[in-house]
């Protein structure tokens, strides 16, 4: 599954976006993720099983790994 991470400047997670794509556009009007200061985005494929996970802490602690180190 691609996925999305953003980190912050200590390389923390902040959050996830499903998919590599940051914007949208619908009927004329555009919607993107906006990074804040220090902030990184990283493109990363990851496991399908992590989308069946119901538990936010479950699904952190196996995306974790995942986070590209500095």
């Amino acid at each position: 599954m691609k996925i999305s991470i953003i980190t912050d400047h200590n390389g923390a997670l902040v959050g996830t976006i499903r998919g590599h794509e940051t914007s949208a556009k619908l009927e004329g009007m555009t919607a993107g993720v906006l990074l804040g200061p220090g902030q990184k985005i990283h493109h990363v494929d990851v496991p399908e099983d992590l989308a069946k996970l119901e538990s936010a802490d479950e699904f952190h602690a196996k995306l974790v790994p995942h986070i590209p180190k500095a």
